[in-house]
């Protein structure tokens, strides 16, 4: 998991099992409250002013505008666009929804909504 901004410099904290390296001290050392704060478990839904994360277990999901899903629980889940494309997803996939595109999703399974 990383955020990025245009600044050049990338620190990653976390990164799916990829043998990238890690920079996690580097990190923590550049957040601007230096003090480390204990969070609960994520609530579902988060939103600040450049992005929102959204947990999402519905059959259907209409974007009004530009969305990742992201694929946290579920295997072989196959997604129908409004245009009859299907999609084949596999846990930690990503797929883009395009605003007003209407997405069925076949198997029961757990997004992360990132707009």
């Amino acid at each position: 998991m990383e955020v990025q901004q245009s600044s050049n410099i990338t620190y990653r904290m976390y990164d799916w099992g990829r043998p990238r390296e890690l920079h996690v001290q580097k990190s923590l050392a550049s957040l601007k409250n230096n003090k480390l704060l204990k969070t609960g478990p994520f609530p579902g839904k988060f939103e600040c002013e450049y992005f929102s994360l959204e947990l999402f277990k519905e059959n259907t999901f209409s974007a009004s505008k530009l969305t990742l899903l992201y694929l946290l629980e579920g295997q072989n889940v196959e997604l129908c666009g409004s245009d009859g494309t299907k999609i084949q997803m596999s846990q930690e996939d990503i797929v883009v929804v395009f605003p007003d595109e209407t997405v069925s999703i076949t198997e029961n399974a757990k997004f992360m909504k990132i707009c």
